[in-house]
């Protein structure tokens, strides 16, 4: 808005120079009709950057719900697990009337030192998740998306710019050409900007595909670990006596 009241300012200036200069009203309105192509090129720039922007938010979105959803997995396969073998002690001090033997309170220790070590895994690979989110936010998409916000900004005002370098009252004509030709190579850089874009979702989503095909392995491995040391305390318990 404040670009556009500018031009506005700058045209009705011009308007009251050319009833003593050389400039023309065809001029003028080539002028005005360039000043409203680079703003056309400007929210079209704007509109996909946000709409690459808001693709690689979903796509955030739905790789954290995978994760979570994972992990809940096989959280939940370790709880049900330790259940089963604190309901295996129980069984085991009913069954030889004393439930706070020696042998059982050390099986308890050994499930409690257990589920800790599961534990400590899962927060190890939520880390390696976290990093790697990290990473994305310094490496990969964003910085992009921040250089392309900064272009697009230029193409606001890339008309102010080109006023800047030449004499609209006395070289019209050179200016007019100028924000011709200027015009032209930025549709073609925005058309390459797009596609960047594009290519940078690509990589991120080959980044993610390559962590989840780690991740989600080693959730369940921290699960099946977890579960073969339950099951030989579980072995362990009918050697438990009073």
């Amino acid at each position: 808005m404040k670009n556009f009241k500018r031009f506005a300012v700058l045209i009705l200036s011009l308007s009251v120079v050319t009833i003593c200069t050389a400039i023309t009203q065809n001029q003028i309105l080539q002028l005005l009709e360039l000043n409203s192509m680079f703003d056309v090129l400007h929210k079209n720039y704007d509109n996909q950057i946000n709409l690459k922007w808001f693709t690689q938010k979903h796509n955030m979105k739905v790789i954290n719900a995978q994760f979570l959803s994972r992990y809940g997995f096989s959280v939940q396969e370790v709880k049900d697990k330790e259940a089963e073998v604190l309901e295996a002690i129980e069984a085991r001090g009913v069954e030889i009337n004393n439930p706070n033997s020696e042998c059982l309170n050390t099986t308890r220790s050994a499930l409690a030192n257990a589920i800790e070590y599961a534990n400590m895994n899962f927060a190890g690979t939520v880390g390696e998740i976290l990093y790697y989110f990290d990473e994305i936010s310094s490496e990969f998409f964003y910085p992009v998306v921040e250089v392309l916000h900064m272009q697009s900004n230029e193409i606001q005002w890339e008309v102010l710019h080109a006023l800047q370098h030449v004499n609209p009252v006395s070289d019209m004509d050179r200016l007019i050409q100028r924000l011709r030709d200027d015009y032209y190579v930025i549709v073609w850089l925005y058309e390459n900007a797009i596609e960047n874009m594009n290519v940078e979702i690509q990589r991120v989503q080959q980044n993610y595909n390559r962590v989840r095909s780690s991740i989600f392995p080693t959730f369940r491995n921290v699960a099946a670990y977890f579960n073969f040391n339950a099951n030989m305390l579980i072995d362990t318990l009918p050697g438990c006596t009073a």
